[in-house]
């Protein structure tokens, strides 16, 4: 993307990550979404806009952490923070620090993670945004979760998905129940976990959401090794390992077709 220096075209780079920049990360392309939000990144430096940086260094943070890359991913949301906060720009400061808290729990740095989600959901509150509170919490339980403090964990994603459906946001709100299920996995709490499950996967699937219905699905094949339905385990194994092909999450899709070939070979033969 040598045409980004131009000054005539800079701009489009900036236009380009904002339009093709969710769907990138939805569809997994994450190496064309670095490339993008990178000469996004050059663009609004250039022509010396800083609120255009950092939200270019935010997408450019998330596309790195999606592509594993996670130290760069801190290092570019931490500049993304320190922009916001320069520009005094409150709700963008907000979701910066929604994603460096991510990143910093994917690097394992998990008690860092609490504290910055923590201060989030009261910066949300404090901004009367719903959906962004709602991601506060959600992004706090799973740092909580992986911290095996389960009851707190539990109780972050239940506020999560009320304040995402008060939003009106159900796609975002099936993350959150998928979440809050696995929770009630750790509390062995099967039924309600299935239960919950299974409202997220409708509404991935109703949205075309590939990845996240296989995530429900790989939750629910979990959800039936817990009761010891070895069949169900099976068939919801084997599903997840078609959509998330479909997703392009190789990964995700080779770890479940082993784990459908071993309920096969289990106790119900």
């Amino acid at each position: 993307m040598q045409w980004v220096s131009e000054a005539e075209h800079s701009w489009a780079a900036v236009s380009l990550n904002r339009a093709l920049g969710p769907y990138l990360s939805w569809r997994r392309y994450f190496e064309a979404w670095i490339t993008l939000a990178r000469a996004a990144c050059q663009a609004a430096r250039g022509n010396a806009d800083r609120a255009a940086g950092a939200g270019a260094l935010t997408d450019l943070g998330s596309a790195l952490r999606q592509a594993g890359r996670k130290t760069e991913a801190i290092d570019a949301h931490t500049a993304a923070c320190t922009l916001f906060e320069q520009g005094d720009d409150l709700p963008g400061l907000a979701m910066a620090r929604n994603a460096l808290g991510i990143a910093l729990q994917e690097a394992g740095r998990l008690l860092e993670a609490v504290e910055v989600h923590t201060s989030n959901t009261r910066l949300f509150r404090s901004l009367m945004d719903d959906w962004g509170e709602g991601l506060a919490w959600t992004n706090l339980g799973g740092a909580l979760r992986n911290l095996r403090r389960a009851a707190e964990a539990a109780d972050a994603h239940q506020r999560a998905c009320v304040l995402l459906q008060t939003a009106g946001d159900r796609h975002t709100a099936a993350s959150a129940q998928g979440n809050l299920a696995r929770c009630l996995l750790d509390v062995d709490r099967p039924s309600e976990a299935i239960a919950m499950y299974r409202q997220a996967l409708a509404t991935h699937t109703e949205f075309n959401d590939w990845y996240g219905a296989g995530i429900a699905l790989a939750g629910l094949a979990r959800a039936y090794e817990s009761t010891h339905d070895h069949a169900q385990a099976q068939d919801h194994w084997s599903r997840a390992a078609e959509v998330f092909t479909r997703a392009n999450a190789y990964q995700d899709a080779a770890a479940a077709a082993r784990s459908a070939a071993t309920e096969a070979s289990g106790p119900q033969k």
